[in-house]
């Protein structure tokens, strides 16, 4: 089966880096841009790792997280890697106490994504 990455965000620096770092391991990544369209790929087709924008209020991300995390979704196994905002450190620890694997500024993720992908990957 054919490994790869999903990104649930808008951000252009992250999706950038880790497009750049995915390329250069042979691992392809999609973009879903809702809460709605994460789930509907990531049960279609289950990544290896979800990257999540946890400051975006559209993608109600807490929520998110639960759902891709319940024992009875396909990719409950996914790790999972949260970013946000240098002033979001509440956030990321509600983030990691519900499942999520990782969390990193923006600023952190894009520029370690060849490691943190080399790391779960």
């Amino acid at each position: 089966m054919d490994r790869y990455a999903l990104i649930v965000a808008e951000d252009l620096m992250v999706e950038t880096a880790l497009r750049e770092s995915a390329q250069a391991h042979g691992i392809s990544i999609e973009q879903v841009h809702t809460a709605k369209e994460a789930l509907e790929q990531a049960t279609a087709k289950p990544p290896v790792v979800i990257f999540l924008d946890l400051a975006s209020k559209k993608l109600r991300p807490l929520a998110l997280i639960r759902h891709l995390k319940d024992d009875d979704h396909p990719a409950h196994r996914a790790r999972i890697v949260g970013f946000g905002t240098h002033a979001g450190d509440e956030l990321r620890t509600k983030a990691k106490a519900l499942g999520c694997d990782f969390t990193y500024t923006r600023t952190e993720l894009a520029r370690q994504a060849p490691s943190v992908l080399r790391q779960l990957l």
